[in-house]
């Protein structure tokens, strides 16, 4: 995303390559034990997918040294760390600087539905003392979103709301989302070219195969420790049979033959945004029910929270910030 801001000088910034972090308002970082995990990962992934021509020589008359260009493990373990860490008093790096409050046009009440969402994003930045998430300043940006569901939702009911909360909050503030054109299972007409589509939070979504095979193994590990002690006088029996499980469990960072068939039957976890581990199917497709034009609506809704809201948000601060 290539956009730009003027800064209290009335000069053009421009940003290149602006990517934003969207959590859930309930998030928290993982644990210490999954967060080395995590970092670990990231490290092992980063070195096994190297980057080809990374190197160059220097050479001597004694010696010849390869010198790696990049070093892409630390480019992994920085942003993990920083997407994972819990964030100090001192410190801004996680500070998040709005808030987007979501509601559905099926609700009974949508307008209600946002004045308790701002009461209750108000009363989480007074408390002391402060908790999760900690936001960059007291007057953060908020935008309202009206989701509307095409297929369900009443088409009239959403423009009225909408034209209820441009009013209140500000037309530059709120944004009418309209999704799933495509009904469950239909595969008629125009929609045939959907039933195709990549999965569009395929990209998002970090997965991996081997994390349940894994438990899988260890929790066969450990019921088999557990009957190593119930009869002594079958010891040596029970020592082969454990050396023959551990022959057949692979290393957790060693790579696996996807040919065999087995392997299809294995499920996938998904790494929330808390780095915590979501179980689901192999062949869960997210948004199946949307369509080439509801992915372009997304693509306008995050277009125009950041040029025509955030950074004219950021615009006013900055000039305020260097007033004082």
């Amino acid at each position: 995303l290539l956009v730009s801001y003027r800064d209290p000088s009335n000069n053009l910034i421009t940003l290149k390559n602006l990517r934003l972090e969207i959590k859930d308002f309930n998030s928290l970082p993982p644990q210490n034990t999954l967060a080395k995990k995590l970092l670990n990962d990231s490290v092992s992934s980063a070195l096994n997918n190297g980057i080809v021509n990374n190197e160059h020589e220097i050479s001597t008359e004694q010696y010849e040294l390869r010198i790696r260009n990049t070093t892409p493990w630390f480019d992994a373990w920085r942003d993990c760390f920083l997407r994972i860490s819990y964030n100090g008093d001192h410190e801004f790096l996680k500070n998040y600087l709005a808030c987007i409050m979501v509601v559905s046009t099926s609700h009974l009440d949508p307008m209600d539905a946002f004045a308790k969402l701002v009461q209750q994003q108000n009363l989480q930045q007074q408390q002391s003392p402060a908790k999760l998430p900690k936001w960059f300043m007291t007057n953060i940006y908020k935008y309202f979103v009206l989701l509307h569901d095409v297929t369900e939702g009443e088409e009239s009911k959403a423009v009225s709301v909408f034209g209820d909360l441009k009013q209140q909050y500000g037309a530059g503030n709120c944004h009418l989302l309209q999704i799933n054109s495509k009904r469950a299972g239909q595969t008629s007409g125009d929609t045939d070219a959907a039933t195709n589509m990549p999965d569009p939070w395929r990209l998002y979504v970090k997965q991996s195969s081997s994390t349940t095979q894994q438990q899988q193994e260890s929790q066969s590990i450990s019921r088999k420790e557990s009957s190593m002690s119930d009869s002594l006088s079958n010891l040596t029996e029970l020592i082969d049979q454990e050396l023959n499980i551990t022959t057949s469990i692979a290393h957790p960072l060693s790579s696996f033959d996807t040919s065999n068939s087995d392997l299809t039957s294995i499920g996938t976890t998904d790494e929330g945004y808390d780095g915590s581990s979501i179980t689901s199917a192999s062949t869960i497709i997210h948004g199946a029910c949307l369509t080439l034009s509801d992915h372009d609506r997304i693509h306008v809704f995050m277009n125009e929270f950041v040029t025509k809201g955030l950074l004219l948000w950021v615009e006013t601060n900055l000039k305020t910030f260097n007033e004082q």
